[in-house]
């Protein structure tokens, strides 16, 4: 998966075999976000969010386990993200206490 940067497009992360992209955009109508690029030849399965819909509205379970899978797969990464998160705000406090510490010890009078 990759995200456009200053320096051009970054992975992100990899995908494994069973994992699904785009959830986003057929929930919630959301615009693409990413771009997706097979390093290994790969079976999709595309979904167009009208037709989910209809399948929706007419109570199919197969589009039902599709949301389970999708939310599931939306926790998940929301998780993942809470504790890079937690860790990147760790070393922010460890930093400015150390800076803190420097500053008054080197204070001039």
């Amino acid at each position: 998966v990759l995200k456009e940067a200053e320096g051009g497009p970054l992975e992100v992360t990899r995908l494994n075999s069973g994992e699904c992209f785009g959830e986003m955009a057929i929930l919630d109508g959301s615009a693409r976000s990413a771009t997706v690029e097979a390093t290994t030849d790969v079976t999709l399965f595309r979904f167009r969010r009208a037709r989910f819909e209809e399948l929706l509205d007419q109570g199919s379970l197969g589009a039902y386990k599709l949301v389970l899978a999708m939310a599931r797969t939306l926790s998940r990464r929301q998780s993942t993200a809470q504790r890079i998160y937690r860790g990147f705000q760790y070393s922010l406090d460890c930093s400015m206490s150390a800076l803190w510490w420097f500053r008054t010890r080197l204070a001039f009078p």
